[in-house]
């Protein structure tokens, strides 16, 4: 303890004089080879920190027991060279016991036995051990490794290393002393050629290859895909060190790091164009590729550009041959068929709208005679009235396959006015047009709408107590025509239930004819049509009426 006081006063004493910076000159070691403690002086808090190996903590303390020599590197840290833990740094900036960093013999120091260590003029350090000297960068900690075969004179280095004004370092031992400048050893060596020694291909050498060292181009066919380099280095100065690195450019993008093995061997490499790249390098360090060689692999025929096209155009002809025949037969087919459709519809469609008219003049009929016989003759002339317009109007619609709108419900307001006079006014009506719809314009086949109000009428209105009302509505969405044509009645299944228990045996065809010309429509005029029936209920679920909406696209 005295001794460490009367130190630290001499210290204080002598800092003034002292040569290097005061941020270090509070740093004192005492070194006690038994007892291998050390002290660092810490003039903040006036106190000796004490450092040792911590085997708890070995990556964080110290290597070993044994203290050597200290020197400090260009970034101001200690080294330490222990016995036998390797190289020790010590970092003032680093945080509480994680000040300490070791390097042995796993990062490339050649013995975990350091005598010495000394720093350059550049700031890196320099460490003696009985196999040689290493080289240590301060800032990236990689270590180099120099021995008798680098050129020193003594393998062991156990002797202080020196360093002259002039940046040589100075080391000696039993068999004489070495004097070197480090920018001169640390260089890389300035021959990085590769020679290709060899060439194979599956293992056999080809017969038109004369020298291998002077390939630079070759090709290849797309059988000789197995193909073997052989190369070494120029550099003949401890050619054991020599590792080499390779990579074939367009087959394989990254470096393969071969070691010291001088051989490159590839397999079932596609046709193209590569570059053959080796390097070589010494302790982790590599030089620029010493060695190039294109290669270009041809591919089979059937894989060239020229046979590609000719194929391709060959199969477009044939492709574009049959897809002319198949377009051509089925035009005709579907020439045929259309025209034998088209005739076939019309003629049903004639059928359908005679089929029709005598169920209008069945019904007119019945209803004049009806007025005749209670002796009602104003009201058998008014009817006579309108069924005469309305049989004109059904002549004329009935040469044409598509009438105007205006012209529909011209006749449809003809024939629900007569039913009203049949059923003495039992119930009212309303015919609604929106805006957008221009009855003018547009056209659509005839009596379409009546069944569905005659259906309405009959089996909706008629078995209903109250005044019944039948509204028939058209209005556009988008290109689309829609005719709601709806009453308050009592509903189909009131209706059929009704029909059931009625003696007559009289049947309605307007609704199945109707339907049946919806098909047609469909089919001849490729018209989208489509017919949706719904039954409406009161808020109790009481029937309520019925409504039958009918969808036509106008568009086309």
């Amino acid at each position: 303890l005295q001794m460490m006081i009367g130190v630290a006063r001499r210290v204080e004493a002598e800092k003034p004089k002292l040569k290097m910076p005061l941020d270090i000159a509070h740093l004192i070691l005492v070194q006690s080879t038994p007892l291998a403690i050390r002290f660092r002086y810490d003039e903040k808090t006036g106190r000796f920190n004490i450092y040792q190996r911590d085997e708890n903590k070995p990556e964080h303390s110290l290597g070993a027991y044994i203290v050597n020599s200290i020197c400090r590197d260009g970034l101001g840290n200690i080294w330490i060279a222990t016995d036998p833990g390797g190289i020790s740094r010590f970092d003032y900036q680093a945080p509480e016991q994680q000040e300490f960093t070791t390097l042995n013999t796993q990062d490339g120091l050649l013995s975990n036995q350091v005598f010495s260590v000394q720093s350059d003029n550049a700031g890196n350090i320099w460490a003696g051990t009985p196999k040689g000297l290493n080289q240590v960068d301060a800032k990236t900690l990689h270590v180099r490794a120099f021995d008798t075969g680098s050129g020193l004179a003594n393998e062991l280095v156990d002797r202080p290393i020196g360093c002259t004004p002039s940046g040589e370092m100075v080391l000696g031992g039993i068999r004489g002393f070495t004097v070197f400048h480090p920018d001169a050893v640390l260089q890389q060596q300035p021959d990085a050629r590769i020679l290709l020694t060899g060439f194979k291909i599956f293992e056999k050498e080809p017969e038109h290859l004369a020298g291998p060292g002077f390939l630079k181009t070759m090709e290849l066919s797309w059988q000789q895909n197995f193909f073997v380099f052989e190369f070494a280095s120029a550099n003949f100065s401890q050619p054991e060190k020599n590792t080499y690195a390779y990579r074939l450019s367009g087959f394989q993008e990254n470096w393969t790091d071969n070691g010291k093995l001088r051989r490159a061997a590839f397999t079932n490499v596609p046709p193209g164009n590569y570059v053959f790249e080796v390097k070589s390098g010494r302790e982790g360090l590599w030089n620029a590729p010493g060695l190039r060689v294109n290669i270009r692999i041809l591919p089979p025929y059937w894989q060239t550009l020229w046979f590609r096209i000719l194929a391709s155009l060959l199969l477009l002809g044939l492709l574009y041959l049959g897809w002319r025949y198949r377009v051509n037969q089925i035009r005709r087919e579907e020439a045929l068929k259309t025209a034998f459709n088209q005739r076939i519809a019309r003629v049903e469609m004639a059928a359908l709208r005679a089929q029709m008219n005598p169920h209008f003049v069945f019904n007119c009929l019945s209803s004049i005679n009806r007025f005749i016989l209670v002796n009602e003759p104003d009201e058998a002339s008014a009817y006579l009235t309108k069924f005469s317009r309305l049989i004109r109007l059904i002549l004329d619609n009935s040469r044409s396959d598509k009438v105007p709108v205006d012209r529909e419900l011209e006749a449809l307001r003809l024939y629900i006015e007569m039913e009203a006079m049949r059923f003495s006014n039992r119930f009212d009506y309303e015919i609604t047009l929106s805006p957008e719809v221009h009855p003018e314009q547009i056209e659509l086949p005839p009596l379409l709408i009546q069944p569905y109000v005659e259906n309405a009428i009959w089996h909706g209105l008629m078995h209903k107590k109250e005044k019944g009302k039948i509204a028939v509505n058209l209005f556009k969405e988008g290109e689309t025509l829609c005719i709601v044509v709806e009453d308050n009645g009592v509903g189909r299944t009131r209706a059929a239930a009704l029909k059931s228990k009625s003696a007559t045996s009289q049947k309605s065809h307007g609704l199945q004819v109707t339907a049946e010309r919806m098909d047609l429509i469909r089919l001849l005029y490729g018209l989208k049509a489509a017919t949706h029936i719904e039954d409406l209920v009161d808020r109790h679920g009481a029937p309520a009426g019925t409504r039958v909406t009918i969808r036509l696209d106008t568009n086309q």
